[in-house]
């Protein structure tokens, strides 16, 4: 079991510096690109954590008092 996900994490890895091209890259270029790219995904997931929730319960208020104001129109 823990061999296969080992074997999986490892294509995954094998896919992503083909996808992305860093195969052809130094070692220590390979750590520079990986730690922005992972920099810049942690600050992705950390705005959606902390913004998401508020942008989308003000997209839902704005959403109700339009549809309240059509209701009281007809």
């Amino acid at each position: 079991m823990i061999r296969s996900l080992k074997e999986k994490i490892s294509w995954l890895y094998l896919q992503y510096t083909f996808v992305t091209g860093i195969y052809l890259l130094d070692p220590i270029e390979i750590y520079v690109f990986n730690m922005i790219a992972l920099g810049i995904l942690s600050l992705m997931m950390y705005s959606c954590v902390v913004f998401l929730p508020a942008y989308t319960m003000k997209l839902i208020n704005q959403a109700h008092v339009v549809i309240l104001q059509k209701e009281e129109i007809n």
